[in-house]
């Protein structure tokens, strides 16, 4: 039987905190191990874009975002980008338009 969620609000301070540290952590677990797997898979070559401040998208300097996309890979990992926000918005229009098309033909 599962415990039904409570709402923020209807939390107490210590299930506040707990759950925003919890997320805290999830995120930065999932940060380190994409920028992991990614220069393991680049043989290195994905740390050139993170130390030179470039999107590797479009190349541009910018402010670059670990962002989940709307996709649905086994591999966790594998649906989250590193790119700059402009490029994110791309790359989320295009899957929206992607998602529409499939489910469009489900029905």
């Amino acid at each position: 039987m599962r415990i039904p969620l409570k709402s923020f609000k209807e939390m107490t301070l210590k299930e506040r905190l707990f759950f925003k540290f919890s997320l805290k952590k999830r995120r930065i677990r999932i940060w380190c191990k994409f920028h992991y797997t990614a220069t393991k898979r680049t043989k290195g070559k994905h740390l050139i874009h993170v130390i030179s401040g470039n999107c590797p998208k479009c190349g541009l300097p910018a402010k670059r975002i670990l962002a989940h996309t709307n996709t649905a890979y086994v591999d966790e990992l594998s649906n989250y980008q590193w790119v700059c926000e402009d490029c994110h918005e791309e790359i989320e229009a295009y899957y929206e338009e992607l998602w529409a098309e499939y489910n469009s033909g489900r029905i």
